[in-house]
Formats: structure tokens, sequence, C-alpha cells
């Protein structure tokens, strides 16, 4: 099938947003859940937004109830049973004096590097962070 989508890419019968929307869909689609593999605990709260980046597929975004927002390295040592996936870092309104105060509503990476991603908020507010320096940017 991928195939297929490929030659109608090539072809020009489907448009050029097409192909990226359904290989990320697929992807999601192989997802298994993992008994031996956990996430390092962050969140006082509920989790209530997620995003796993697509450019090197390892890092996973988690933004919470309390506004916290957490990078999680997905990347799973090959020959280890059990693994607990730790927080690279976390963004509070305690160490980041621009961090959200009110729940987290939405989470995006950056399509194409893992440098820079998105997050809002249930208080309206949007953010556009730069992972470099783990502060605001723009």
């Amino acid at each position: 099938e991928m195939i297929q989508l490929l030659e109608c890419r090539q072809v020009g019968i489907d448009h050029v947003w097409l192909m990226p929307k359904i290989y990320g869909s697929y992807k999601w689609t192989q997802l298994s859940i993992s008994r031996n593999k956990s996430f390092q605990r962050v969140h006082q709260k509920g989790i209530c937004a997620l995003d796993y980046e697509n450019s090197s597929s390892r890092y996973l975004l988690s933004g919470g109830a309390s506004g916290t927002i957490a990078i999680h390295d997905t990347l799973y040592p090959v020959g280890v049973s059990n693994y607990t996936c730790p927080v690279v870092t976390s963004i509070t309104g305690s160490s980041t004096p621009s961090a959200h105060t009110h729940s987290i509503s939405s989470l995006q990476w950056y399509p194409h590097d893992t440098g820079i991603f998105t997050s809002s908020s249930t208080y309206k507010t949007l953010r556009i962070w730069d992972t470099n320096e783990m502060c605001v940017g723009c």
C-alpha cells in the first residue's frame, strides 16, 4: 500500500501533504504496548496532552493539568529487560518564569526538528519553545 501511495504522489495524483499524513497515521497503528517500558513520573495531576516527534522518533512531550510540560526520551537500550524512559527536562512555573500556570491543552513538535515545539493552555496562552535553551522563543 505504501508503494502505491508513493507512485500516486510521484505522478501527481495525490497532494504533497497527503503522504506524510497517511504515514504518520500508519506509524501510530504500528505501536504496541510494552510491558517492559514505563515513564518517569513528573506530573502531579493528570496528563492532558501528548505529542511524539517524527524527525528522530525519540522524544515524547507530555503536558499536565498543573501546567507542567515534560520531554521524555523514549530511546530503548538494546538488551535491557525493564526500562523507565527518563525525563530529559521539564518546564514548571517554579523553574521557568514564562511557563504556563494553567492546564496544558495542546502540545505540538515542529515537524522537522526537535529544537522547537508549541504549547497552549486553557488560560488562552500560546508559547513557542526553544528546546536548546528551554525558554520561550521569538
